[in-house]
């Protein structure tokens, strides 16, 4: 767990760990990794695809750290995390300064992409 993160959902969806997703896969703690890709997506710059490799291969990590003969069904729900914040997740770094909105959950990404189709 990174020190300085700042856990506090009333922040938003960047200060809650993984969001509406639960935060560990039995013995592995996505936390962390969680953790880390909420950081990231802060930071200034363009970096979303960075961010949610980071994210990917810091749940890898933990499953392999966890079951490290038979990883796989961790690794496949982890997966789930990094499909989800490729397809919706929010990086404010991609506004310009003056026009940073404030982080939406899970579910009205989800809404928002559900009406364009």
């Amino acid at each position: 767990m990174p020190s300085n993160y700042v856990y506090n959902p009333s922040l938003g969806s960047l200060h809650d760990y993984c969001t509406d997703s639960p935060d560990s896969w039995f013995s592995a703690d996505f936390r962390g990794p969680c953790a880390r890709h909420d950081m990231c997506y802060e930071a200034p710059g363009d970096h979303k695809a960075a961010c949610d490799s980071e994210l990917k291969y810091g749940i890898t990590n933990n499953c392999v750290a966890a079951y490290p003969t038979h990883p796989d069904a961790c690794k496949a729900a982890g997966y789930t995390y990094y499909a989800a914040v490729v397809a919706f997740g929010d990086d404010p770094a991609f506004a310009s300064p003056s026009t940073v909105l404030p982080s939406t959950s899970e579910a009205q990404d989800v809404a928002k992409f559900t009406s364009r189709t």
